[in-house]
């Protein structure tokens, strides 16, 4: 019968395997150690491309919003164009005019956030209901999607990214309605 030995070295010296490994095969010929050292260094090089592609993607989905928002806010300035014009012609100030459109758009960045973020709660909540069952059916074991539950921090931060979303599109189409109003006067 096989056996299985773990040896765990101290964080702060390496210890020398080789010499521990001639050691082990000099006295034990069917020893064998297994040094796990570049396995863990690739699978944390993998984690960090991991996080470095997420962080990129959120960052497109993150312009992809923002561009959505100019062309919709230009679209809306545009298809309001004569009551804009309107509005200069009796006075009215850029900021009166980009604070409607703003307002607009705020609601509508609001609601969109709701939606994604209220998903997102429930697909993370539905999986943090599940049963902790492991493998073979140990509770004690790490759970198949227990690394999907995101914790109290996790839906606070769902909760802040629907606010950065209203926000983001509340000034997003403020700054086009200026840029927009500059070129009809």
């Amino acid at each position: 019968m096989p056996r299985v030995i773990v040896l765990r070295l101290d964080g702060a010296s390496a210890g020398d395997l080789a010499r521990l490994k001639r050691t082990l095969s000099d006295r034990i010929p069917t020893a064998t150690l297994d040094d796990h050292r570049a396995f863990s260094s690739r699978l944390g090089t993998m984690a960090d491309g991991v996080i470095f592609t997420g962080l990129g993607l959120l960052a497109l989905v993150g312009t992809a919003t923002v561009l959505s928002v100019v062309f919709a806010t230009r679209a809306a300035v545009a298809t309001n164009r004569a009551v804009v014009e309107v509005l200069h012609f009796v006075g009215a100030r850029d900021g009166f005019i980009a604070a409607q459109f703003q307002r607009h758009f705020l609601k509508i960045g609001t609601q969109g956030g709701l939606i994604g973020g209220l998903s997102a709660a429930a697909v993370f909540g539905t999986v943090a209901a599940l049963p902790r069952l492991g493998l073979a059916g140990d509770p004690e074991a790490p759970s198949f999607l227990g690394w999907l539950d995101p914790g109290p921090l996790g839906f606070a931060g769902i909760a802040l990214v629907v606010v950065v979303v209203a926000l983001a599109t509340a000034l997003t189409s403020r700054i086009t309605v200026y840029r927009t109003l500059r070129t009809i006067q």
